[in-house]
């Protein structure tokens, strides 16, 4: 993939995890009034549109920490699609099994617990991507690969635990 022609030169920002929503959103909006179809004479209507299909894009993509951290890996020509480590997995099946007894027992308690440590969780494998994807070196890209497929996992948990309503 082109550089020049990536969703962070779009929206005139640096390839970084360390980006602020703040910031992110301030770009977009930029972008946004400089590309509108509504702002453009009618012989460029069509490329704005396409330029504000492509905005809207790079913004959805880079506003989510691992869509971003994706997206950063893809850049440096790294796979994502890197199986999970057998630890995780079965780390995972452990605390699926502890949300499958606290929901059916409906223990509120512990349901609250456990979406404070799957949270805590998520937060500590997404500082973990920020960390390698900072070193920018093809054996921290991976590392940084690994704890992306290690991050889905809690994340359909914590979806999982989401849908319970006491």
């Amino acid at each position: 993939m082109d550089t020049a022609d990536n969703y962070f030169s779009i929206l005139g920002i640096a390839v970084s995890m360390d980006i602020s929503d703040e910031e992110l959103r301030q770009s977009y909006l930029k972008c946004s009034r400089e590309t509108h179809p509504d702002l453009n004479t009618a012989d460029s209507r069509e490329k704005a549109r396409l330029s504000t299909a492509l905005l809207n894009t790079a913004y959805q993509t880079l506003k989510n920490p691992i869509s971003r951290a994706k997206y950063i890996l893809t850049l440096r020509g790294q796979d994502i699609n890197l199986p999970i480590e057998k630890n995780v997995l079965t780390a995972s099946i452990e605390l699926n099994m502890e949300i499958e007894d606290a929901l059916q027992t409906a223990d509120t308690q512990k349901i609250e617990a456990l979406k404070y440590q799957i949270q805590a969780k998520i937060n500590q494998i997404i500082d973990g991507i920020v960390k390698h994807l900072a070193m920018n070196a093809p054996e921290e890209n991976i590392l940084a690969a690994k704890k992306i497929a290690e991050v889905k996992y809690f994340l359909r948990t914590q979806e999982k635990l989401s849908t319970f309503a006491p």
